[in-house]
């Protein structure tokens, strides 16, 4: 294994995954299908919030997203969606030194969501050829 799939791995319960794909069978690049979608929403969601200053719509589009990651063995991803969660619940938007600190939480979120994007579709590939 290389460096680069060494820290794409990085944060991913493999464990978790399996059950999902156990418990699904052969609904399972359904269900990542639909996490794919509605969290690219949610970070659509969190991306304008951070630019409307409104922790309200930030909170509320990180929860889910911290949610189903974690469902799916996308520890990093959960983790983040978490942080930038908990950070937004009740922020007001004068708190510029907030605001800053989720943009960076958020380029860091972009950045591991696109690393589980590559594992899932991976993942589903090799359910479907098994």
């Amino acid at each position: 294994m290389d460096d680069e799939n060494i820290d794409i791995m990085d944060g991913f319960n493999a464990e978790a995954l399996d059950e999902v794909k156990d418990l699904m069978g052969d609904k399972f690049d359904l269900i990542v299908d639909q996490y794919l979608e509605s969290s690219m929403g949610y970070l659509s969601c969190i991306e304008q919030g951070l630019k409307n200053c409104d922790a309200k719509i930030i909170a509320s589009s990180a929860h889910p997203l911290k949610s189903s990651s974690a469902s799916l063995g996308l520890i990093n991803v959960s983790q983040l969606a978490q942080k930038i969660e908990l950070l937004s619940d009740g922020a007001s938007e004068e708190n510029e030194s907030l605001f800053e600190t989720l943009r960076d939480l958020f380029a860091q979120l972009n950045t591991d969501f696109k690393n589980a994007e590559i594992i899932l579709r991976k993942e589903v590939a090799e359910f479907k050829a098994a």
